[in-house]
């Protein structure tokens, strides 16, 4: 959650609408997660990989990024990599 939060208040909204919403959709799709790692093994796989590409809010950017606004749809609110004025 680095950047995430600043105080407080940030923390408790955190919880409500990030934190809680997430264990719900824990509990709604785990045994979807599970029986993946079941078939995975029961067919003999040697090794699993997890993947998590989540890193915008910890300020990684994986996705492709426009170059410049021109780039950008206009009124998206998309930003690109000119926004600080540098090019």
């Amino acid at each position: 959650m680095a950047g995430r939060i600043g105080n407080v208040s940030d923390a408790d909204n955190f919880y409500s609408v990030v934190t809680v919403p997430d264990v719900a959709d824990c509990a709604a799709h785990g045994d979807l997660m599970w029986r993946q790692f079941y078939n995975l093994v029961r067919a003999g796989v040697q090794g699993i990989y997890i993947l998590m590409y989540d890193e915008y809010n910890e300020g990684n950017q994986i996705a492709k990024t426009a170059e410049s606004q021109a780039w950008s749809p206009s009124g998206g609110g998309m930003l690109a990599l000119d926004e600080g004025g540098t090019a």
